[in-house]
């Protein structure tokens, strides 16, 4: 059972702050932009798609569909398109660019940006010096850097 508190044991700032008008605009403002938004989202990507999900399950050529003389053939086009050697054909580049392309990319920027991170925060490198033999040496290259980075590792 849960308890009901009296409306009048909050402190007055509260009260006044949830029985003031909005300070910015008025409710139906943020609800037209909002509704504008879903108009658009509705035009330009729902609509189409039921469209074309409409017209994948029909017989529809560019003669057909201005005539308006397409036949429903159910899924019949999607079981020509699954089977077809060129469908399986194009499915497994996709797999290799989404594995080696996509997947990849992220792993070698990660794999990048620590060791910039290490880099910059240490501020030394191994450099080779007048003999050819490699030395960690100062870099100083926070100076080389955007102020915003620098600031974000003085903050830290």
């Amino acid at each position: 059972m849960s308890q009901q508190t009296d409306v009048s044991d909050y402190p007055t700032w509260f009260q006044e702050k949830r029985t003031a008008q909005p300070l910015i605009v008025a409710r139906w403002v943020s609800i037209a932009l909002v509704g504008l938004l879903v108009v658009a989202l509705l035009a330009i990507v729902i609509c189409p798609t039921i469209w074309m999900f409409y017209h994948s399950l029909r017989d529809t050529n560019i003669q057909s569909l201005f005539l308006g003389s397409h036949e429903y053939i159910g899924f019949e086009n999607y079981v020509s398109v699954l089977g077809s050697d060129r469908f399986q054909q194009s499915l497994g580049h996709l797999v290799q660019y989404l594995t080696f392309g996509a997947c990849l990319q992220v792993v070698i920027g990660t794999v990048l940006a620590l060791t910039l991170y290490e880099f910059v925060k240490s501020n030394e490198a191994i450099l080779p010096d007048s003999h050819g033999k490699f030395r960690t040496s100062q870099t100083g290259l926070n100076h080389c850097l955007p102020t915003q980075m620098v600031l974000i590792e003085i903050s830290h």
